[in-house]
């Protein structure tokens, strides 16, 4: 598994903000990394609801859920810090 306590939090410096990032991007389970690849792909939200069999709130709220994880404001900061963190490849 990828080392994913390199990546900085929005805002915050030095150790803190590696430990604050260490905490919650460790913390992605399977379907967060489902999701994180899904959003890379370019799906929209209802399309990723499709896909993993939820409805579209579900999807939105388990997609807001996972840039507070990964500390990203849009899809793109989201699938930017992964690829930057080693979570996905380009």
């Amino acid at each position: 598994m990828p080392d994913l306590s390199k990546g900085l939090a929005d805002g915050a410096s030095g150790a803190e903000a590696d430990r604050a990032f260490e905490s919650d991007s460790a913390n992605l389970s399977v379907r967060d990394m489902q999701l994180l690849h899904l959003i890379a792909e370019g799906l929209t939200t209802k399309a990723i609801a499709a896909r993993l069999k939820v409805n579209f709130q579900t999807a939105a709220c388990r997609q807001n859920q996972l840039f507070q994880k990964l500390h990203a404001t849009s899809r793109f900061s989201a699938v930017r810090s992964a690829i930057r963190d080693g979570m996905i490849a380009t």
